[in-house]
């Protein structure tokens, strides 16, 4: 299996970690973060053209359905026909997003 993230994750990361959301010490979220980035195991995708164009497709704001970072990954699921996993039931009920429940893989 093939796991991707698109660049923009970090950015996500940084974004809850700012909202409060995430009860953590800014170095060892930030060094998560980093860890992520650098791991091998995962296929970082850039931000290319065509997925910013699906993004903004999507994006709520602009007159889709999505949140601002959920269009990324509704995005990059669509342009690179990969499955986003994900517990979003909006993002599952979905038929244009190739998706699959998350809970498959922890029951």
């Amino acid at each position: 299996m093939q796991v991707s993230i698109v660049s923009t994750v970090a950015m996500e990361a940084e974004a809850i970690w700012m909202t409060g959301k995430i009860d953590v010490e800014l170095k060892p979220w930030l060094q998560f973060i980093e860890n992520i980035l650098r791991n091998p195991l995962l296929q970082k995708e850039p931000l290319t053209p065509e997925l910013f164009a699906e993004h903004a497709k999507q994006y709520r704001l602009f007159g889709g359905k999505y949140t601002y970072f959920d269009s990324f990954h509704v995005a990059a699921a669509r342009i690179l026909k990969q499955k986003l996993v994900t517990t979003d039931k909006q993002i599952l009920s979905d038929a244009d997003i190739p998706s699959e429940d998350l809970k498959t893989y922890t029951q």
